[in-house]
């Protein structure tokens, strides 16, 4: 009786998990004929057409949002009885005064499987000719091509809930290139969950980053985690606001900690109480929509903020960043005006201990901008169709001399008095840079970039006195191959 019980209660719980719609389709962030999807999908949100999902968690579940978007030939016929092969061939151009010209080739290709309308499955490849020149790759070089498996992730997808595991890329908040988490962020080897309740909406991620090498032979490989959860609610239909916490902590053959795995500890008041060094990020942001055509958005990140004022410590300057914009719909027929200011401290994102740093294989988790400067932009945007649009950028930006991954220093333990420092710090870059760029597809075979501009620099690379005007031309070309295979 008891055992018949239980199979109810399951047969209840598939029953409910795996009947009805919407299904699974998602989309990776960091690729950059995805991006476009995304920027349509965003196009969407301050429309009001969905305003029960959650756009400030990525990736998108474009099963729910049910968007009309370029390469939906990947999804559509993918069933339990086929999977979609597809390669991305591509060329990217680039030329600028004061340096020669450079094209690197890139071969993407992988499948898309769907055993369930629920379940989705997603795998990549990547060699990239740009990508053996990086100092951080460390994989094997093939023909001058370097490699990796770029994403591969099963997911779960329904009303309520989805669930990510393998290697992904996402962001969180009001854009992909959020402070906390970005979509410019190497994919992390990661579990992350959604849960949607009422006008509620938690997320929860845990990664493995990239590890340290040992100081010598007879040391221990530095391991190094990121975990993170975020809430967001809607006080009222047209605001949405949340809350988010991450961490980043490793050490010399640590292991996955256990308290980090809980999705609801506050992670900061465990580092403090324990005595641990490990390196906390607190923030928040908001969306509010208006007349469904306008969007203002903002999201505050605290690195390390300093409360009292006693000890010499506490004479550290705040670490901080924060960004404020809004996005405005149909000007005129399909034109839209965007704006956005973005300011990061010194020494935002680095810690004394370079295992906590906010990075992972190179790159920054948080806003690839980095600290030390600050940047407001401009961007008109004529839309053609679901296919094609056209864009004015401008913008001006300010960039001091720190750096996330320069060696730590505090020299507020060397003043005497209350320490301040100018932002940005040292010489300062000064760019103003104006470009025209036009995205688009030719129907479901290919997908180019094209951006052509002028940079103004004043004290080029914080050097004083090297000031340049440098023009640019950046072209990016993909051909697009997409085959269904029957597997029943």
């Amino acid at each position: 009786m008891r055992s018949l019980k239980i199979i109810s209660i399951l047969t209840i719980f598939f029953s409910v998990s795996f009947t009805g719609v919407p299904g699974a389709v998602f989309f990776p962030v960091n690729q950059p004929e995805h991006q476009f999807i995304y920027d349509l999908a965003r196009r969407a949100e301050i429309s009001g057409s969905f305003d029960d999902y959650n756009f400030n968690v990525a990736p998108y579940n474009f099963d729910r949002i049910e968007l009309s978007y370029p390469l939906s030939g990947h999804i559509s016929g993918i069933d339990q009885k086929h999977i979609s092969a597809f390669a991305f061939l591509s060329e990217d151009f680039s030329s600028a005064g004061y340096a020669r010209a450079q094209g690197y080739e890139s071969i993407r290709g992988g499948a898309i499987a769907r055993p369930h309308d629920k379940i989705y499955l997603y795998t990549n490849f990547l060699l990239d000719e740009k990508m053996q020149d990086d100092p951080d790759y460390t994989g094997k070089k093939w023909r001058g091509l370097a490699g990796e498996i770029e994403n591969a992730f099963v997911a779960y997808g329904d009303k309520r809930m989805d669930i990510f595991l393998g290697r992904f890329s996402s962001f969180w908040g009001a854009t992909d290139q959020s402070l906390v988490l970005s979509s410019t962020a190497r994919p992390m080897d990661a579990f992350s969950f959604r849960f949607r309740w009422r006008i509620i909406d938690f997320t929860y991620q845990f990664a493995k980053l990239d590890r340290l090498e040992p100081p010598d032979s007879a040391g221990l490989f530095q391991n190094r985690y990121f975990a993170g959860h975020r809430l967001d609610f809607r006080p009222v239909k047209n605001l949405r606001i949340g809350l988010f916490e991450t961490i980043v902590f490793g050490g010399p053959g640590r292991s996955v900690d256990l308290t980090y795995l809980n999705p609801i500890m506050f992670y900061h008041a465990v580092q403090l109480n324990e005595d641990v060094d490990d390196n906390t990020f607190l923030g928040l942001d908001f969306c509010w929509y208006i007349n469904s055509r306008h969007k203002f958005y903002g999201q505050l990140m605290v690195d390390d903020m300093q409360v009292d004022d006693k000890a010499i410590g506490d004479q550290e300057p705040d670490e901080i960043g924060y960004m404020l914009g809004f996005h405005t719909l149909d000007l005129f027929d399909l034109l839209d005006l965007s704006a956005r200011y973005l300011k990061i401290t010194n020494r935002t994102y680095n810690q004394k201990l370079e295992r906590n740093r906010y990075e992972n294989r190179g790159s920054l988790i948080g806003h690839p901008f980095g600290p030390d400067g600050d940047n407001l932009q401009l961007t008109i945007t004529r839309w053609f169709e679901s296919s094609k649009k056209l864009s004015l950028d401008l913008a001006y930006q300010r960039r001091g001399e720190g750096r996330y991954d320069e060696s730590w220093t505090e020299p507020w333990r060397e003043y005497d008095g209350d320490y301040t420092e100018p932002f940005p710090t040292g010489v300062v870059e000064k760019n103003f840079r104006s470009s025209l760029k036009a995205f688009g597809f030719y129907k479901e075979l290919a997908y180019i970039e094209f951006e052509a501009g002028l940079e103004n620099i004043k004290n080029f690379e914080n050097v004083p006195g090297d000031d340049r005007t440098i023009p640019f031309v950046h072209v990016r070309f993909s051909l697009i191959f997409q085959h269904l295979f029957k597997i029943d």
